[in-house]
């Protein structure tokens, strides 16, 4: 929840609920935030899923992840103001231990 002190425009109340999931090298989540209205006037519904290949060791002191995050807004009351979008994002990650 945003700062209640500031302007009724600049607070936002946004639920989050995340499942995740992560066996030996996989790691999964799926994502939803809604914004519902308490402080402003415009609501939405965001939705993810991400699936990565993690802690794939490549040498002692460095692994590897790839793996993609899939985006949705289903719902949006106010497209002019929060345009709906998708999107996929790729992600190669290299950890040195």
């Amino acid at each position: 929840m945003g700062n209640v002190l500031l302007e009724t425009s600049e607070c936002d109340w946004v639920n989050r609920f995340r499942l995740l999931y992560s066996k030996k090298h996989i790691d999964m989540a799926a994502m939803v935030w809604h914004n519902n209205r308490v402080f402003d006037d415009t609501e939405y519904v965001t939705c993810g899923i991400n699936a990565f290949y993690s802690r794939v060791k490549v040498s002692p002191s460095v692994s590897l992840s790839v793996g993609f995050t899939v985006l949705a807004m289903p719902y949006n009351s106010d497209p002019e103001i929060i345009p709906q979008k998708s999107g996929v994002i790729f992600t190669l990650a290299a950890v040195i231990d």
